[in-house]
């Protein structure tokens, strides 16, 4: 991570985003479907994020050894922190 960081070029936006539908859907899944009654905003915000990507795919391209790499994929990594560390 820390070599990403110094390496790759970054850029950050921020946003406000009515999540009023989302919560609504969040408690209805939660209630109708034994699968979903984990489900968070996390969740959603992934399936999201995904689904976007789908609709717009250079968003995910990268830089890679110097060059532009547009996968053929989708991945979404989450980093969390944890009481170890």
């Amino acid at each position: 991570m820390q070599e990403s960081v110094r390496e790759a070029p970054h850029f950050y936006l921020m946003t406000s985003i009515d999540m009023a539908a989302a919560m609504k859907l969040r408690e209805r899944l939660k209630l109708e479907a034994e699968n979903y009654a984990g489900i968070s905003v996390n969740h959603l915000v992934i399936k999201a994020v995904g689904y976007a990507l789908s609709k717009e795919p250079t968003v995910n391209n990268s830089i890679k050894d110097g060059k532009l790499y547009e996968p053929n994929e989708i991945n979404i990594g989450i980093i969390t922190a944890t009481k170890d560390g």
